[in-house]
């Protein structure tokens, strides 16, 4: 332990006067970052010298107490991995309390903000703001896709960086914590709250409500509401007595919907209001378009031949995030192990990668991974080089009562072999399952195992990354292709495109593309027209006529 770096016992720096956390947790407390009725934080370290930050939830006997399996749903937010998400290490139960263990974070959004505001700034950039709002908003709608959970608690002090990057920590405590024990949240927690909490009830779009307040006071200074107590909080929620002027015309109808005291009133989720808010800033920023009919098509908003936009480059950074997010939405990309893997709305998990595989020597390497595993190959396809292994879960005692068949983890192997000789490595897609449909919880419990399954056949194949493959999303979409000169944009290109990625797209195009610098135009259901300036890397000629164009942003 470092000189001069006082071990401390929360029992007795705790104004709760409560029982200590347990030594089990192996844990030296060091300081209390902060304290409220309902959560204590902690500065501690570990017995091998790192340091974490301890969160001690308390208020969770107020009315009843938690039952086992109240306990075992809160101990699984560990287990809940989402790159936007702050990482929980562990959970503890101890005496009535709960701890939650994870790293230290660097900062928080509320200590940014607070910065900006004693260096004369008004709050944090808006462009700045509303990608912390799309960071946000991915993690609840991971929450709500995979758990069924909401977050419920946030504020401007719950949003912690990790080298630099945005993270949402304390999600879904009140609804399986304090909520369930009867406990109000707290003056932290209800100052940025939906008015339902108050009452102790919470809606899915609860959390947008919250997500307008921190934006609209991160932004301007000022919350909407301007009460110091929770009865004034109350009553100007229910009044709608709210207080926009130093928002900008454009966004008051959609912060006022987004604070409807109604929820049903409120946008459809989080990634409406935050679509709605974005298309207002684009409204605002004066991009020239017009209405243009297609030969009979429908009519398709185009850019105008004399004008070339000059879009920031956080904006398109921006764009990007939010085109992803939707073209993925039925994926979440984890990281585990040094392994990166997809599960997509169906509960399979995906991951590619490379391997040298000389003819019929794959299934020689795969023997091992089966025996390690116990793995029963089922199926071979040597035509599509395909081989589907089968490893059995054990039962549990009441599913053999009840005669329930076996349920098998099914893993898919395909070998793409390279189609050119002087390509060495042959891509491999692996996709894990159940073999029979499972509920949302019981896909999250497969992710626990697929680090370990995805590592052994790495190791057996002697496989490599593909990294190229693991960030592009298959995209099918017509996009317009405009070359762009000194003074202006040439007529577009309709093109078909293929597959995205943060720093790319690409297309099949009917012509050759022979221009460098080019403008990219999207059009989707969620967002309207994208403009995004892009520049040609190549241009190869097809078989079936089409060119295949790359395209970077």
């Amino acid at each position: 332990m470092p000189q001069g770096e006082n071990v401390l016992d929360p029992l007795h720096d705790s104004p709760s006067g409560e029982v200590a956390p347990s030594s089990d947790a192996g844990l030296q407390y060091l300081s209390r970052e902060s304290y409220t009725p309902l959560m204590e934080i902690w500065k501690a370290r570990t017995q091998d010298g790192r340091l974490r930050q301890v969160k001690i939830l308390k208020g969770l006997s107020r009315k009843r107490t938690l039952t086992d399996a109240e306990h075992e749903r809160i101990a699984y937010l560990k287990f809940l991995k989402h790159p936007r998400l702050s990482p929980i290490d562990d959970i503890l139960f101890d005496e009535g309390r709960i701890l939650v263990v994870g790293p230290m974070p660097e900062t928080t959004l509320y200590d940014r903000w607070r910065m900006l505001q004693a260096q004369g700034k008004q709050g944090i950039d808006r462009k700045e703001l509303l990608q912390y709002l799309a960071i946000i908003t991915e993690s609840l709608e991971y929450l709500s896709r995979h758990a069924n959970l909401l977050h419920l608690y946030l504020n401007p002090s719950s949003l912690y960086y990790f080298s630099g990057r945005l993270r949402v920590a304390d999600f879904s405590l009140p609804q399986l914590a304090w909520i369930p024990a009867g406990q109000q949240l707290d003056q932290v927690g209800l100052k940025y709250a939906a008015p339902e909490l108050y009452d102790g009830t919470y809606h899915p779009n609860s959390d947008q409500y919250s997500l307008a307040m921190i934006y609209a006071e991160m932004l301007t200074g000022q919350l909407p509401f301007h009460g110091n107590t929770l009865k004034q909080w109350r009553e100007q929620r229910r009044a709608m007595e709210m207080d926009l002027k130093l928002l900008p015309a454009h966004e008051h109808e959609v912060l006022h919907r987004a604070l409807e005291f109604e929820p049903s009133r409120r946008y459809a989720n989080c990634t409406s209001f935050l679509e709605h808010l974005i298309q207002s800033l684009a409204n605002s920023s004066g991009y020239r378009m017009k209405a243009l009919d297609q030969g009979g098509a429908d009519s398709s908003l185009l850019l105008t031949g004399d004008t070339i936009p000059i879009i920031p480059r956080d904006e398109v950074d921006m764009i990007l995030r939010r085109l992803i997010q939707v073209v993925a939405m039925k994926t979440v990309y984890n990281r585990d192990q040094g392994i990166r893997f997809m599960v997509d709305d169906k509960g399979v998990v995906i991951h590619k990668c490379a391997a040298w595989l000389p003819g019929g020597l794959a299934i020689n390497k795969l023997e091992g991974f089966a025996r390690e595993w116990d793995a029963q190959l089922v199926e071979v396809n040597d035509e599509a080089h395909e081989y589907i292994y089968h490893i059995r879960m054990r039962q549990k005692i009441w599913q053999k009562m009840l005669g329930r068949k076996s349920e098998f983890i099914e893993i898919r192997i395909l070998m793409h072999p390279p189609k050119e000789t002087n390509v060495k490595q042959t891509e491999v897609e692996i996709l894990i399952c159940y073999t029979d449909a499972k509920p949302e919880n019981e896909r999250d419990r497969l992710e626990i195992v697929v680090p370990a399954l995805l590592c052994s056949i790495r190791t057996y194949l002697l496989a490599k990354n593909e990294t190229r493959m693991a960030e592009r999303y298959r995209f099918e979409s017509n996009v317009y292709l405009y070359p762009v000169y000194v003074n202006s944009i040439g007529e577009p290109v309709i093109c078909n495109a293929r597959d995205i990625s943060t720093t790319g797209i690409r297309v099949f195009a009917p012509t050759e593309f022979a221009a460098g610098d080019c403008i990219v135009q999207i059009h989707t259901q969620e967002f309207g027209s994208l403009v995004l300036p892009a520049k040609a890397q190549r241009c190869e000629p097809l078989s079936t006529g089409m060119y295949d164009i790359g395209l970077k942003f």
